[in-house]
């Protein structure tokens, strides 16, 4: 496929294994000339194994002669870490005793998967980013 014959190119986000042909998709899809219904099934074919509640993107490029590629965009790391994240009850020493909260994190073995899956390999550097996304996050680290 040549760069010159995509007349349009745009990225979406949609729930995988659920796509249905309504507005807006058909209405964004049917303005260039493609079958929302074969784009539907064709997609929700490919994303049928994944659960239901994940919103992935979806890059779709539309070439001249009205024919369509499509790319899933993997997860980001914040995404995975949300998805994985547990509540657990954490006991804070206080001047009266010890006082009950619930604190919202990852397991520290996790951290390591996420590394593996994302980037297929772990070393400091990575283990560094998905920790600062993890901060963001306002999530913490469980041992």
């Amino acid at each position: 496929m040549l760069l010159e014959e995509n007349i349009k190119s745009f990225s979406l986000n949609l729930r995988m294994g659920q796509i249905e042909a309504g507005p807006p998709l058909s209405t964004i899809l049917g303005n260039l000339g493609i079958n929302t219904v074969k784009f539907c099934k064709e997609l929700n074919e490919l994303t049928n194994l994944l659960p239901n509640f994940l919103v992935l993107e979806v890059k779709i490029f539309v070439n001249l002669d009205k024919t369509y590629s499509f790319f899933i965009c993997e997860p980001s790391v914040a995404l995975i870490l949300k998805l994985i994240s547990v509540k657990k009850e954490v006991f804070i020493k206080t001047s009266g005793g010890f006082k009950s909260i619930y604190k919202t994190g990852v397991n520290l073995k996790d951290l390591y998967l996420v590394c593996f899956f994302k980037f297929g390999k772990c070393n400091n550097e990575l283990l560094k980013s998905i920790y600062g996304t993890l901060m963001s996050s306002n999530l913490n680290v469980f041992k």
